[in-house]
């Protein structure tokens, strides 16, 4: 059921990934370390600091300074040009003050008030009045924002008052971090949790080409894998594991929480081969299939059942003691200290909910489901603000949960009083227009869970089909046009834009959304830190533009008019996922391309007609 994407994408030209910062992210810092920053609002923010060259570059994350320390310096979340400043002095409260020739001023200071923190800040003092002189009197290489002219508005000059890096892609803990890799078919997702050190990847997605995605993506990162995790026996969760066995060598352990998952993993690998639907890699091994997947042997229980341990530090909790819900058997993860829930496909987000074959018709698992997420909001309450990392789209909180049940008790109703697939389907989506993956995961749901009665309208048997006449001109174009319509790029989550500011270049935390607009073009709506889309800041079309591979987590679009805009994933993977939706947008937008499309839609359809 999965799309082939291949067809729709193009290889674009690199577009320029320049930036005045890249000559002096190589080597050591003068000096670096943390200090609070003082916002426009007045509230201290606490930042790692590194002074190279003529800029006072930040990181807001501690996950930052551990890749920092590792020697993977990345693009810094904003750098002050101190070729702007005229002055820098001492302040009370251990601080100190750059200010610029227009009278703008910084304001820093130290974490604490001891001695060791005023010597701290005296040696931040006296380096940046160093490079202050040093570098006096040069001619800034700062580069400027380029800006659409389809912007709506202009940028505020400082936007940055979180504290926390942003929500979409990656949560931040005390000692842990938890980044997503999203997943284009069926919107699925691979989590990736980290203490710095180590690297639990949680589900691996629904095939190889993504697999090898998620696996370029964890090599790009200096943590050592330490375990892979699947989380219960769905296809779209484990079918990468032959890849990450290829890639990362067999002393990689794959994990399950219990023998039931285990158990559902093989057994469903078997179902789909046996239909047809497996890759011939990840097909059972068997007498007669001797180069598939050993599910057996690669699969192991976890040495505790109730909890992961990372070896330099850091434990997920693991609870596998569900009822029968989406699937027969299902683990989800919790971060203690860090409040972040992994809950697997007990939730989703913007995304149908998979109410497939494998769920019996008597709705006993769907009100299982809805009882486990009602249990988990309960468990949930007295530990404060949790985040949510459901099985299918972006980091949420709790409302996540709430939503999950709202659709699934308007799911059963629907199915229960509906005649006709269509009928449903039409509901359903009218209630949730927003929701991803309206052609497999609710077309199959609503069928399995709705008979149509002798009459209704049914599709039509291989046999009859082949009986019929050969499809009109008419008929074809308007199936060659259903074969553009079906390619669905969109996607949305927050990342890094690069702008600037009086002081310095900076990249500020935007919600991008690539959509079609209201004249049926691509673009690449983004607003400033907002999940409900109210604060547009600016638009792009993506008609005759270009992206730029990804590099570690930065990419860069280039629009029709040769404008630059250089972006900051939260993660490599969510990187990669943007590079490949946003050529394939782009795609779309090329007349010869969407020709191809619609050629290859035809071929595909004749071909179909041959066989029958």
């Amino acid at each position: 059921m999965s799309r082939d994407r291949k067809a729709t994408v193009t290889k674009r030209p690199d577009a320029d990934m320049s930036s005045p910062l890249s000559p002096y992210l190589a080597g050591n810092a003068v000096t670096e370390g943390w200090l609070l920053k003082r916002s426009r609002k007045g509230k201290w923010q606490r930042r790692f600091f590194q002074l190279r060259g003529p800029y006072l570059m930040y990181w807001p994350t501690q996950a930052a300074s551990h890749k920092i320390k590792a020697g993977r310096v990345g693009m810094p979340d904003a750098a002050i040009d101190l070729r702007h400043i005229v002055e820098v002095h001492p302040s009370d409260e251990n601080g100190l003050v750059l200010s610029s020739a227009s009278g703008n001023q910084l304001q820093f200071k130290s974490i604490g008030a001891g001695a060791a923190d005023a010597e701290s800040v005296a040696q931040w003092t006296s380096k940046v009045a160093e490079a202050i002189e040093l570098f006096r009197g040069q001619a800034t290489d700062m580069v400027m924002d380029a800006h659409s002219e389809d912007e709506a508005h202009s940028e505020d000059e400082d936007d940055e008052d979180e504290d926390e890096p942003p929500a979409g892609a990656a949560e931040q803990g005390r000692g842990l971090t938890v980044e997503r890799f999203a997943g284009i078919e069926v919107s699925v997702n691979s989590w990736l949790v980290s203490n710095g050190s180590d690297l639990l990847v949680v589900d691996c997605l629904r095939n190889s080409k993504e697999a090898q995605d998620l696996a370029n993506a964890i090599k790009l990162r200096s943590e050592k894998l330490f375990a892979v995790f699947v989380t219960h026996g769905h296809p779209d969760h484990f079918m990468g594991l032959r890849v990450l066995r290829e890639e990362f060598g067999p002393d990689i352990p794959f994990y399950v929480a219990k023998d039931e998952i285990k158990q559902g993993v093989e057994g469903i690998a078997a179902y789909m081969a046996g239909l047809g639907w497996m890759e011939p890699a990840m097909a059972p091994k068997t007498p007669e299939a001797p180069e598939g997947f050993d599910y057996g042997t690669e699969i192991n229980l976890l040495p505790n059942p109730g909890a992961i341990t990372l070896p330099a530090g850091g434990t997920v909790e693991v609870k596998s003691d569900y009822p029968k819900t989406e699937a027969a058997a299902i683990a989800t993860l919790f971060l203690p200290e860090e409040n972040i829930a992994l809950m697997s496909d007990l939730c989703y987000n913007k995304v149908h909910h998979w109410c497939g074959p494998d769920l019996p018709e008597d709705f006993e698992r769907i009100d299982n489901w809805i009882i486990a997420l009602k249990d988990a909001i309960a468990t949930f309450e007295s530990k404060g603000d949790v985040k949510i990392c459901p099985g299918h789209g972006a980091i949420g909180g709790v409302e996540l949960l709430h939503e999950s049940i709202k659709y699934l008790e308007f799911f059963m109703e629907t199915v229960k009083s509906a005649e006709t697939h269509e009928a449903a389907m039409a509901k359903i989506i009218e209630a949730f227009p927003d929701y991803a993956e309206t052609e497999f995961l609710l077309k199959m749901s609503v069928e399995n869970f709705l008979k149509e009665t002798e009459g209704a309208a049914q599709e039509p048997r291989p046999s009859d089909a082949a009986q019929e006449p050969r499809p009109s001109d008419a008929a074809r174009a308007s199936k060659r046009l259903s074969a553009l319509e079906a390619i669905d790029p969109s996607f949305k989550s927050f990342v890094w834009k690069q702008g600037h500011t009086a002081l310095g270049v900076s990249f500020r935390r935007r919600l991008f959304v690539l959509e079609k607009g209201g004249d049926g073009h691509w673009v690449v709506n983004y607003y400033k830190d907002s999940e409900s889309q109210a604060n547009l800041k600016g638009c792009i079309r993506m008609k005759g533009a270009t992206v730029s591979d990804a590099d570690g987590t930065h990419f860069s679009l280039t629009t029709n008019e040769k404008k630059v805009f250089p972006i900051r994933a939260e993660s490599p993977m969510e990187a990669l996922t943007w590079v490949g939706r946003m050529r394939e947008a782009a795609s779309l937008e090329d007349p010869k391309m969407a020709h191809t499309i619609s050629r290859l839609a035809v071929q595909e359809e004749g071909a179909e007609e041959q066989e029958g």
